[in-house]
């Protein structure tokens, strides 16, 4: 059990970070009618937040993924071909 919280650690930290990146960026190059400083500390705010809730439930996102994966493998395994 500990070693599966600590891969969805390790997932939830990797996805965060990937995350929290790419929504700070796109927060930073809104058109904004705040000062520049302000517009930082937001998308500050909303990336440390989403790296937060990453770390949260990353064991569970990664492990429902898994099993989504498996279930439509073999879900797609039983169907016939259509050629």
């Amino acid at each position: 059990m500990d070693q599966a919280l600590q891969f969805g650690l390790l997932f939830g930290a990797l996805a965060g970070s990937v995350h929290a990146l790419h929504l700070y960026r796109q927060i930073r190059r809104e058109p904004h009618a705040v000062s520049d400083d302000v517009q930082r500390k937001r998308a500050a705010y909303f990336a440390l937040w989403t790296l937060a809730l990453w770390l949260l439930f990353g064991s569970y996102v990664l492990y429902l993924w898994l099993i989504a994966v498996i279930v439509r493998t073999a879900a797609a395994l039983r169907q016939p071909r259509r050629d």
